[in-house]
């Protein structure tokens, strides 16, 4: 179980580390816009039958917080549309 929070936090980086590279390349606000799209169709509701074919990927909405939010492999995509707004 630690190794799977270790693993998931040097996850988490990784794709801070993506989102500047990106942003470097096709510019800030760009990459912005890029992620507030992801957020649109991530957010876009879904019928139940989808969202238990979504579940068995394991692409959930749940554990967002709390302990679990350790074991996440993919910050919020807030979190880093944060982080580039900040630089």
């Amino acid at each position: 179980m630690l190794g799977s929070m270790v693993v998931s936090y040097f996850s988490r980086q990784r794709e801070f580390r993506a989102d500047k590279g990106g942003a470097q390349y096709s510019g800030r606000q760009n990459m912005i816009a890029a992620l507030r799209r992801l957020q649109t169709v991530y957010q876009t509701p879904f019928e139940s039958e989808e969202k238990d074919m979504l579940a068995t990927m394991k692409i959930s909405s749940r554990g967002k917080g709390g302990l679990m939010a350790l074991f996440k492999t993919h910050p919020d995509l807030e979190v880093r549309i944060q982080a580039l707004q900040r630089g």
